[in-house]
């Protein structure tokens, strides 16, 4: 057999990609050592060793031609790889020709020196042969290869004949001129019936042209190209027949090694599901393709071959410009790496992974372009329902009680797994069983009922009920095969249990046997997961709200109990004061000082409640009197307030300085309160004569509000009580008896900021904060 190393390098760079084994023998030899490290089968055969006595080996004791094997070591690292011939002698004592090629290579990060060895055995035979009868054909003729004929019409006289006809032949132009028809005596046995066919048309008058084997001598593995013309004369008769045969030897082997590259190509990548093909690098010419193609294209192999483009038509119209784009760049010489969905007969909802990889010439030309198409399509899915379980998954945030939390569940459910039945068990404590709380329209056809809670119940003992004991989510593959079924009659296939903590269990069916996965299971377990923590809050905040209202109409009854407590208290104390003054008048000169004393202090008492009640009122209307949240000029509502305050800032010459001060979004009311209380204070507890200075500034998000005065100071264990309702029990100069204080602490935890003071031994510093924001 002759070998053609370009159209095997051709074939080995069209391939190595595709298949993991090779025909052809090959080592791969430590670059230092040259030892063998690894070996295939092919060279187990080829060197007559088993693969455990050629591990290790190294070329001395592989029993090769010492001085070519040193040879070979010394042109490991040539470029382009050397080719070495040898004789080997295998365990039998026989003897082969081998050629190889070695080439160097980076395996895993490392360098290896790589042999492939071809068995020439018949090939250097053959050509011992060919150079006996080139010697003859050089002295005879150097004018063609290509064997010239003329004959007779009737093929009974041979009229001429080159020399080349014994090298094509194996037959002696000797015979062939005593016997014309000798010729077919060097055609193959099998395809002599096409020669003679070829002698009846050429006697007819048409000309031929077949193809066919000859030589005896090389086994028939010649193969001839001829072509016939019949000769005619004045009237049209047919008196000769020429042509000539061309050896086209070469020609079939290229053929024949595609072939058995196809064959084993087929092999190779029939047991997989991936798609592996070959084109020219004009995408004009299908090379190879396997069979898994018009599985997942949809597509014909045989109009592929007749059409190389014709794989567009089963690409998404979509995706085709992407496509072209693919071809294109691996046309430019770079690899490429692409997602489309592929098969009109599925309305292109099959995705494919694409690889392709250029195939260069020496001259860095794209000759050839391979590579493979994988079905992605269930990672695709799996993708979407994560995708869908995430957006979707997101809604359990804003639902607000447990029921509907188990509606959106349900929902996330069917819509993640496309549509089947789905429905979630509510586990009551008193039964011991779960009772149905909710299930899609399909559940409730499926069962035959109209509301959810006409479905059965699951009972302790049965299947559902140990699984949700478990805790653990289960498939059941086909539900008609169990033996302990909560509704044996329910036209179920598969189905998929997953326990949602200790609240109940969710059911996701399938009329099909084994419609769910691993993947199925584990996005629903994360689904109950997460339901799991929602049914947690909304209970929490189902019962905050029930707490809010409860609080709500307690505060309500606090305001009407305060509002009517002030109301009735304040008639008998103006009572109280009333009998005071009538008895300080119509007995005032007979009193003595004891008695005048003692109707002192029962009036300045009595005054003294009254302001109190006053101010518990006042405290209570803090959430009576809420106005909306308005944009506010804070210097505005600091100078009303300060025109209000003028006559006490005469009366005590204070000194009060201000800052520019911002807009905010407040209560301009509860606002100005602020102010008039924090003021207030601070001229009540100020030196001698009050200095107040009033600004503020930006504190990370906030606004931050200072008043200082020059006062005293307040001991650090006193500052956190300062705003603690009636702290203090004479008043602190806002007529409110200590609760000043305690409304601006009411007001500014309202709008959602802070208030403190900070105070060292003189003056003190009171702070409040407000949100930046903006009106809603």
């Amino acid at each position: 057999m002759t070998t053609d190393p370009e159209g095997w390098k051709a074939a080995d760079d069209g391939y190595r990609s595709i298949f993991e084994s090779s025909p052809h023998a090959i080592l791969v030899h430590d670059s230092e050592t040259m030892a063998v490290i690894e070996v295939n089968e092919a060279a187990c055969n080829l060197l007559g060793r088993s693969r455990e006595g050629l591990l290790g080996a190294e070329f001395e004791e592989l029993r090769l031609d010492s001085e070519k094997a040193t040879k070979a070591k010394a042109l490991g690292d040539e470029t382009p790889p050397p080719t070495i011939e040898w004789q080997v002698t295998t365990e039998d004592g026989g003897t082969r020709w081998v050629k190889v090629q070695l080439r160097s290579s980076t395996i895993d990060g490392t360098e290896r020196i790589i042999s492939y060895l071809t068995d020439i055995t018949e090939q250097r035979e053959r050509e011992r042969r060919l150079e006996e009868n080139d010697a003859i054909l050089r002295q005879l003729t150097d004018a063609t290869d290509d064997v010239f004929w003329l004959f007779d019409s009737d093929f009974s006289e041979l009229q001429f004949i080159c020399e080349a006809y014994e090298k094509v032949w194996g037959r002696p132009v000797a015979d062939l001129r005593e016997d014309p028809m000798d010729f077919l005596e060097g055609v193959h046995p099998e395809d002599r019936e096409i020669v003679v066919d070829a002698i009846d048309e050429l006697q007819s008058g048409n000309s031929t042209q077949t193809e066919y084997r000859v030589n005896p001598d090389e086994n028939y593995e010649r193969w001839v190209s001829v072509e016939g013309e019949p000769i005619f004369d004045e009237s049209g008769e047919v008196v000769r027949v020429a042509g000539y045969a061309r050896d086209i030897t070469e020609e079939k082997a290229r053929e024949r090694r595609l072939k058995e590259n196809d064959a084993i190509l087929g092999q190779l990548t029939e047991a997989t599901d991936d798609v592996f093909w070959l084109f020219d690098g004009d995408f004009t010419e299908l090379l190879f393709i396997n069979e898994a193609y018009e599985e997942v294209w949809g597509q014909s192999a045989e109009d592929l071959r007749d059409e190389p483009m014709d794989f567009l038509q089963g690409v998404h119209p979509e995706d085709r410009e992407k496509m072209l784009d693919t071809v294109e760049t691996l046309q430019s010489g770079t690899s490429t790496l692409m997602e489309y969905r592929v098969n009109p007969e599925e309305d292109f909802e099959r995705w494919v992974s694409v690889r392709g990889e250029p195939i260069v010439d020496e001259n860095g030309e794209v000759v050839r372009a391979a590579g493979y198409a994988r079905d992605i399509t269930d990672r695709k899915e799996r993708e979407r329902q994560v995708k869908a379980l995430s957006e979707a998954t997101q809604k359990l945030s804003l639902a607000p009680t447990p029921e509907d939390v188990a509606d959106t569940v349900v929902e996330i459910a069917d819509t993640v797994l496309d549509q089947h039945v789905t429905a979630i068990w509510q586990y009551d404590d008193s039964a011991n069983r779960l009772e149905p709380w909710t299930a899609t329209e399909r559940v409730l056809n499926l069962a035959g009922e109209s509301e959810s809670e006409d479905l059965h119940s699951i009972e302790p003992g049965s299947f559902e009920m140990e699984v949700f004991q478990s805790g653990e989510p289960t498939i059941v593959e086909d539900y008609n095969d169990l033996d302990n079924s909560s509704n044996p009659d329910a036209p179920l296939g598969s189905l998929l249990l997953v326990p949602i903590g200790d609240r109940g269990q969710l059911h996701v069916g399938s009329t099909e046997p084994a419609a769910f996965g691993h993947s199925e299971k584990n996005l629903l377990s994360i689904l109950a997961s997460n339901a799991d923590t929602a049914f947690e809050r909304a209970e929490r905040e189902d019962a905050l709200e029930t707490y809010k209202n409860k609080l709500e109409r307690s505060n309500e009854n606090l305001q009407e109990f305060a509002y009517v407590a002030s109301h009735d208290l304040q008639e008998p104390l103006r009572s109280v004061t009333s009998y005071m003054d009538l008895l300080e008048t119509e007995y005032g000169d007979s009193l003595d000082d004891d008695a005048q004393f003692y109707i002192d202090r029962v009036t300045s008492n009595a005054e003294q409640m009254s302001t109190l009640i006053d101010a518990l009122l006042e405290y209570s209307r803090v959430k009576t009197d809420e106005g909306d949240f308005v944009e506010v000029e804070t210097g505005e509502v600091l100078d009303e307030t300060l025109a209000r305050l003028e006559h006490l800032i005469e009366e005590t010459g204070a000194d009060i300085s201000t800052g520019s001060l911002p807009t905010v979004v407040a209560d301009r009311n509860q606002l100005s309160q602020i102010f008039q209380n924090l003021i207030t204070n601070a001229i009540d507890h100020g030196g001698e004569p009050p200095a107040i200075d009033i600004h503020a500034e930006v504190v990370d998000d906030t606004w931050t509000f200072a008043i200082d005065d020059n006062g005293p100071g307040i001991p650090e264990s006193q500052q956190d009580r300062v705003f603690e309702i009636f702290q203090q029990a004479n008043t602190d100069g806002s007529g409110e008896a200590g609760i000043g204080l305690a409304i601006c602490e009411r007001i500014v935890t309202r709008h959602g900021g802070d208030i403190w003071v900070e105070s060292e031994e003189e003056g003190s510093t009171f702070k409040f904060t407000l949100p930046k924001r903006t009106v809603e």
